[in-house]
């Protein structure tokens, strides 16, 4: 899923702005932390952390970056 997301930072018109690209980046953050909660309350074996977060929005602020410089679109 979270594929889907980054595929939408790279997939969007060249017309987007600065507030589409972080409304993305924020329905992204949120989906992975909200995984993140499910799997402590939901699944059993499964664990909550803090840098499976980090390491989530790492990932779309990398997404955001190499979008701009990969198809030239600016995010800002």
């Amino acid at each position: 899923m979270h594929f889907l997301f980054l595929a939408g930072i790279f997939l969007a018109g060249s017309n987007d702005t600065f507030k589409n690209a972080l409304l993305i980046a924020l329905a992204s953050s949120l989906y992975g932390a909200l995984l993140e909660l499910m799997q402590l309350l939901v699944f059993e074996g499964r664990s909550f952390e803090w840098l499976d977060i980090l390491a989530n929005d790492t990932g779309i602020i990398l997404a955001l970056f190499t979008r701009k410089k990969w198809l030239n679109h600016p995010i800002f």
